[in-house]
C-alpha cells in the first residue's frame, strides 16, 4: 500500500525557508533564479563534496493528495514545522543551557 504523508500547512519554497531559517537566528534569503541556481550546482556538482546540487522537485509543487492513504490512515497526527523547531529549540536549551 502506497502512503502520502504531508503536514498541516503547505510552504511555498520561500516560505519554507524562512521558517527554517527563523528558528536560528534572522535569515538572509537572496533570490536566485531557478536557471541562475541550476548552473551554480551543475559547478559545485564537480567538487568532491558539493554543497549544493541540482534540485528539479524545487520547481514542481509537492503536496499529498486527499484521495491516497496518508496519515490520518496511520493514525498519526501531523505538527507544523514551527512546532517541531520550537520542541528542538527547548530540547537544545536544555541540553546545552
Amino acid at each position: 500500500m502506497i502512503f502520502e504523508c504531508g503536514g498541516p500547512h503547505i510552504y511555498s519554497y520561500e516560505e519554507l525557508l524562512r521558517t527554517i531559517s527563523e528558528a536560528g537566528g534572522k535569515p538572509i534569503l537572496i533570490p536566485v533564479t531557478f536557471t541562475a541556481w541550476y548552473v551554480m550546482a551543475w559547478f559545485a556538482e564537480i567538487l568532491p563534496n558539493p554543497l549544493v546540487t541540482r534540485m528539479a522537485l524545487m520547481q514542481v509543487n509537492n503536496v499529498s493528495s486527499p484521495h491516497i492513504p496518508g496519515f490520518e490512515e496511520l493514525g498519526i497526527s501531523p505538527h507544523s514545522v514551527e512546532d517541531i523547531f520550537q520542541q528542538m529549540l527547548r530540547s537544545k536549551r536544555a541540553a546545552f543551557g
